[in-house]
């Protein structure tokens, strides 16, 4: 009986070996199929082109990381070791480990994580003899302690400051018409530094979603036209890019626009801005990360938790 069993599976086999070897021809055939159509009508998708792409990529990427010098990394401001930290993640290696320790007082360290958050801070509106609101220059809000003042650098900080703390206290209809002031329709650093504040009281739950959605669309919007006409490799041109990506737009980002990061690295190993000779911490950051996002090949990229 045994040995009668044995020769009815033996029999079997060759069956279930036609059958694997039909489902393999399948398959094969459909890459085939799918190969040739993309030869002609989309040849950057082609397996040889994409694979071609991540090589150079990860090349111009292991490159840029030796940017990341003990002196470089000395002289950082609090976003680029926000953005070094987000590239950590990404390459599953730690480059400057206690970054976040280095920035204990600074309002901006929740970029790292919301519990990194100040407990003591806090906002009041500023308004001149009119009881008219100023909008711009961090000249919208005191905040407290008034030590804090003298971490706002950039012309937004305050308004974005704002966003990232808007679950602390009341935020009002009153600061989202203060931070809609901040847009200039140019899809430059005063647009994508509304977004980012958008993102943040998307994340952190303090407005309609509805309302936040919409005004995310305008301004996503007016970032994608301005890349698309700008063809110099620049920090804000890295700044968009890495910011589609944050909003959930990465599906709207172009493989020339990488090409012009890819092309652009500089001799230091990094990236620079302008008319600058050696590269700087937050153009090399925003470049590296456009680069990590564009070889994932996802829509949505986790910046703030």
């Amino acid at each position: 009986m045994f040995s009668i069993k044995n020769s009815f599976l033996l029999q079997k086999e060759p069956k279930k070996s036609h059958l694997s070897l039909a489902f393999a021809c399948f398959f094969c055939g459909v890459f085939i199929l799918e190969e040739i159509l993309l030869f002609f009508f989309d040849p950057n998708e082609l397996f040889i082109a994409r694979f071609k792409n991540f090589q150079q990529s990860q090349e111009i990427i292991d490159q840029g990381l030796q940017f990341y010098t003990s002196k470089n990394i000395a002289s950082f401001r609090i976003d680029d070791a926000v953005l070094l930290a987000l590239i950590e993640k990404h390459i599953h290696t730690v480059i400057a480990p206690g970054k976040a320790s280095d920035f204990a007082n600074d309002p901006f360290m929740r970029m790292f994580s919301s519990r990194y958050a100040l407990s003591d801070i806090a906002f009041s509106l500023r308004t001149d003899s009119q009881t008219k609101v100023i909008l711009r220059n961090n000249e919208s809000y005191l905040l407290y302690p008034p030590s804090l003042q003298s971490k706002l650098r950039d012309p937004w900080d305050d308004i974005l400051i704002r966003s990232l703390y808007c679950d602390f206290g009341t935020y009002t209809e009153r600061d989202f018409s203060l931070l809609q002031s901040l847009q200039d329709g140019s899809g430059d650093y005063f647009d994508t530094h509304l977004l980012l504040s958008l993102l943040f009281l998307k994340q952190n739950n303090c407005y309609d979603k509805n309302i936040l959605k919409k005004n995310i669309d305008d301004v996503v919007q007016r970032i994608i036209l301005s890349t698309k006409q700008d063809t110099e490799s620049s920090d804000i041109y890295m700044e968009r890019i890495v910011f589609l990506y944050w909003a959930g737009y990465g599906n709207r980002v172009e493989k020339k626009w990488i090409d012009i990061i890819r092309k652009n690295i500089n001799f230091d190993s990094g990236w620079r801005t302008g008319s600058d000779i050696y590269s700087n911490a937050h153009t090399t950051g925003l470049a590296l990360l456009a680069l990590l996002y564009y070889q994932e090949n996802k829509t949505q990229q986790i910046f703030y938790q």
